[in-house]
């Protein structure tokens, strides 16, 4: 636990929900911030699809090095996923023990799902008038 008065702990930064290209980075921020100095550290954790991935800015296990944790004992625990691939597509939950956890989804599009989303209005556009046409 992080300190033993309740309340002394409060969100600076919470993760929320990404999408991200295929091949690109993406940030997971996750800061708490303390009102006692004299607690002690949090204990900070990433699960990636409920298993451990980070403790405290350590690997818990075989990590891949695309994963990275900017970790302070003052509360920073913002994960970093580099050359993002479809494997990353994922539920991502930053736990602050003895306070609170915010779990996030992480969605990975390949470049041209992201552009067939954006185009998507104007692709249907032109198949109904093409259709048109046709009849």
């Amino acid at each position: 636990m992080f300190s033993a008065f309740p309340g002394s702990l409060t969100w600076v930064t919470q993760p929320l929900d990404r999408n991200v290209t295929l091949g690109g980075s993406v940030l997971l921020p996750c800061q708490v911030q303390s009102s006692d100095p004299s607690a002690s550290p949090p204990n900070m954790v990433w699960n990636k699809a409920g298993v451990t991935y980070f403790f405290n800015g350590n690997p818990t296990q075989d990590v891949s090095p695309r994963y990275s944790v900017n970790y302070t004992t003052s509360g920073l625990n913002d994960l970093k996923i580099s050359s993002v691939a479809l494997d990353d597509d994922a539920f991502y939950t930053c736990q602050v023990f003895g306070f609170d956890m915010v779990q996030v989804k992480l969605n990975v599009h390949s470049k041209y799902t992201t552009t067939m989303a954006h185009y998507g209005h104007k692709v249907t556009l032109i198949l109904r008038e093409v259709t048109q046409l046709m009849i």
